[in-house]
């Protein structure tokens, strides 16, 4: 099962990723230099679902069938996304709590600074709060790393169906 590895690596990696993040003060010091460091998972997890695509392609033997390389995707998106998910629940309840409260008056102020409009500004706060909320990581995390993870499987199927083996 290469999906179960690649999803479990991957989700670890941006579990790792994070944690280094918060040592470096990211989340609580530094939160502009977070602002760009923030898409590092999302490319762990493509670069993690393309090695093991890669992988996949290279075994002597009939070529996989795209509706096994697209399965095998979507699982190991399912579980990086799973454990990431859990991490950053326990990280933001355990290690780190008072981590959402800065970033989010850090936030506020640079909106109040680039001239948004107050309704504006309260609105992103509610959907701050619903997204940083354990229902909202499982959203984001879960959901959205398995779909992004089988748009890129997909395009990562047909892109190595079309190329030579």
């Amino acid at each position: 099962m290469p999906w179960l590895r690649t999803g479990f690596v991957a989700g670890c990696l941006a579990c790792a990723w994070y944690w280094l993040e918060y040592r470096l003060g990211f989340h609580t010091v530094h939160f502009e230099a977070g602002r760009y460091t923030r898409y590092a998972p999302l490319a762990i997890l493509l670069l993690s679902l393309f090695a093991m695509f890669r992988r996949r392609w290279r075994r002597p033997g009939p070529a996989p069938a795209l509706a096994e390389q697209l399965n095998a995707g979507v699982q190991a998106s399912l579980v990086a996304g799973g454990i990431t998910c859990c991490f950053l629940v326990i990280y933001s309840q355990q290690f780190n709590p008072g981590w959402i409260d800065p970033m989010l008056e850090w936030n506020v102020v640079r909106m109040r600074a680039a001239q948004v409009e107050e309704p504006a500004i309260r609105a992103w706060i509610v959907r701050w709060r619903q997204a940083t909320s354990p229902a909202g990581l499982f959203t984001f995390l879960v959901a959205g790393s398995t779909l992004i993870g089988t748009l890129f499987s997909l395009a990562l199927a047909l892109l190595f169906r079309r190329g030579s083996r």
